[in-house]
């Protein structure tokens, strides 16, 4: 597989776009979304028909927004009993699927996640980018702290391959195994990682301490990072903190910082 060499982008063409060029390309996707969507019987298909939602009408981001209803995953549960059915939400065939799997469930019972070949590609694309804005770079060792049994795990696995990691250390996040991530830091001297900022607090909670170990950029999920605490991460321990914005375990993640900390990209 072939690595791009270090540069400040992943991709310059997408990354450069101007504001107009964006829009356009986001209602051009959402209006093909939408007419692939509904042109199957699925949850999504029935529940836009019902609303009177046409793909034509859709020519900014913010008429999506204004013209599609909502999906709540309570929306989808109701679904899912109704049914009976594991993932009603599906628009393909059930042979086209190559990862699937399930939310946490900390608000109610699993939903699930399935993607496609195509599917996979894009979202490793997508992460891989979102990697490198947070500064991950090749030969960098990755320790990676996230819910195993969801498929964001194997997506971010594959995405730090593509950039050209090659060293992944992969363990959960869970708050009453800091002792044995701090061991794993100290032991096998990983120079990126990726956790909740909750972990990234814990394990950088001694006042005294003025370093992570070999770690020089964390992108976080689940929470922002105000300025002040970007600052002390810098200046105290030599960290680079940057945040990823959604949340893996649904795999809704669709953001990140760059190293100019001005807005999500």
């Amino acid at each position: 597989m072939a690595v791009k060499k270090p540069s400040s982008y992943w991709n310059e063409h997408a990354e450069t776009l101007s504001r107009d060029q964006i829009h356009t390309m986001q209602a051009t996707g959402l209006r093909a979304l939408l007419d692939h969507v509904m042109a199957g019987d699925n949850m999504y298909s029935r529940r836009l028909k019902a609303a009177g939602v046409n793909p034509a009408d859709i020519r900014t981001p913010e008429d999506f927004s204004a013209l599609v209803p909502l999906t709540s995953k309570d929306d989808l549960r109701d679904e899912m009993h109704r049914t009976g059915q594991a993932m009603p939400h599906l628009c393909v065939p059930r042979s086209e699927i190559r990862l699937a799997g399930p939310s946490a469930g900390t608000s109610g019972s699993s939903t699930y996640q399935a993607f496609t070949a195509a599917d996979l590609d894009t979202n490793i694309e997508m992460i891989a980018r979102m990697q490198w804005a947070g500064g991950f770079r090749p030969d960098d060792v990755l320790f990676l702290m996230t819910t195993p049994f969801a498929p964001w795990a194997h997506i971010a696995r594959e995405a730090a391959k593509k950039i050209g990691i090659n060293w992944i250390i992969f363990d959960d996040h869970v708050a009453q195994n800091i002792t044995r991530y701090a061991n794993t830091i100290r032991n096998l001297r990983p120079t990126v990682m990726h956790c909740g900022l909750s972990t990234l607090r814990s394990l950088t909670a001694d006042p005294n301490q003025t370093s992570l170990g070999d770690c020089h950029h964390v992108i976080i999920s689940g929470a922002e990072l105000g300025p002040e605490a970007r600052i002390d991460f810098r200046n105290r321990l030599g960290l680079e903190v940057t945040s990823i914005s959604g949340h893996g375990s649904d795999f809704n993640l669709f953001a990140v910082e760059c190293d100019q900390h001005d807005g999500d990209h």
